[in-house]
């Protein structure tokens, strides 16, 4: 019995810093990608002949890219306009939404029920959400509590 429980700890251990490090690696991406952006606009704007850079479309859904900004924004809460302004730095498409304010609210919303997020105030004392790393949710779980939101 012992035996699977210190396997069972180390697999959550284990899991826990794969996640984080894809974590990193998604925030890196986020990061990066907003850097080539201002770099390439300003070695346009000091007439720097550059070539295009190979920037594939952010991949997955609004609700994927919502992850992945909020992953890269950790230590910063964003208020949803912060948000969308991210997603829009990194080209992601909101045509297909008639109304992507409402789209991006809905799965804020979504996500802080799941405990997948949390909406905090920021520092100017408003309503801000917060990417809730795996082990925040894993140990809220395995003490059978739910993270909640704070108001």
């Amino acid at each position: 019995m012992v035996v699977f429980r210190k396997a069972y700890d180390a697999a959550l251990t284990e899991l826990d810093s794969v996640v984080r490090q894809l974590d990193e690696l998604k925030s890196r991406e986020a990061t990066l990608r907003t850097t080539i952006k201002t770099l390439a606009a300003q070695c346009r704007a000091d007439g720097i002949e550059i070539s295009e850079p190979p920037s594939p479309p952010l991949n997955g859904s609004l609700a994927e890219q919502i992850r992945v900004v909020l992953r890269a924004e950790m230590l910063n809460p964003l208020r949803p306009n912060e948000l969308m302004a991210k997603l829009k730095e990194l080209d992601f498409d909101f045509g297909k939404y008639r109304n992507p304010q409402a789209a991006v609210q809905m799965f804020l919303k979504r996500m802080t029920d799941t405990g997948e997020i949390r909406r905090e105030k920021n520092k100017e004392g408003k309503s801000a959400y917060r990417y809730t790393r795996l082990a925040e949710r894993l140990s809220a779980q395995f003490l059978n509590t739910k993270i909640k939101p704070g108001k």
